[in-house]
């Protein structure tokens, strides 16, 4: 009798991309938890900088286009997201 094994991914990176619904919807949960006045308000100056430099860097390191239109796109992405929490969206 033959054993069926479960196909498993044959790299890290295409095991991530079957979970990449998972991971935004996480991503979007801490970004809209980071972005809460109270959060922002209370933190260190020292965190929310190392903060915001750890999204730039880790959203410009994406692909390898520009790192300055990938920033635009990454304040704009946030400036909508804005948009839609002061909107009841």
């Amino acid at each position: 009798m033959a054993t069926r094994r479960k196909k498993a991914p044959k790299s890290v990176t295409e095991y991530m991309e079957t979970k990449s619904g998972q991971i935004c919807k996480m991503l979007d949960d801490y970004l809209e938890e980071m972005s809460k006045p109270e959060r922002v308000e209370s933190a260190p100056l020292n965190q929310l900088a190392s903060a915001i430099c750890s999204l730039i860097e880790k959203f410009s390191k994406v692909s390898e286009g520009s790192s300055t239109g990938q920033i635009i796109e990454l304040i704009n992405a946030l400036k909508q997201n804005g948009d839609d929490t002061t909107n009841g969206g």
